[in-house]
């Protein structure tokens, strides 16, 4: 960023569910010679589809302006179609945090909590574009 800050995104599986991933974003802020780590993003646990099509989260840029993240959140299908994982998310297909680039706005109180919520995310203006897939 142009502040020096350096942000990376990871997908971690939730623990207390194989077929769930909770995707975690860290901010590295220059302190000196060094870097102070701390997590800028979190969100709530979704649901994978345990496929080869799980793309999880990936690829994360500062705006030219530093006032907002931008991160991809890979899709859990193919091509749309129903992905149960097994029967553990019957009819699912993707959900309000896969197929889809967030914008995160930096100037908040962090870490942000982001939810699987359609509504929610486009209420908050976070909903950069919908339909991608990794």
């Amino acid at each position: 960023a142009p502040d020096g800050a350096i942000y990376v995104v990871a997908h971690i599986p939730y623990q207390e569910s194989p077929n769930t991933s909770q995707a975690t974003i860290l901010r590295g802020t220059a302190n000196g010679n060094a870097r102070t780590w701390s997590v800028f993003a979190q969100s709530v646990p979704y649901p994978r589809s345990n496929t080869y099509f799980d793309h999880e989260w990936s690829g994360i840029v500062a705006s030219p302006d530093g006032k907002h993240v931008y991160v991809n959140c890979g899709s859990r299908t193919d091509h749309g179609e129903v992905q149960t994982a097994g029967g553990q998310y019957p009819g699912a297909r993707e959900n309000a945090l896969t197929a889809r680039v967030l914008r995160l706005p930096t100037d908040g109180a962090t870490p942000l909590a982001i939810p699987n919520d359609e509504t929610e995310l486009t209420n908050k203006g976070w909903v950069f574009a919908r339909g991608t897939r990794n």
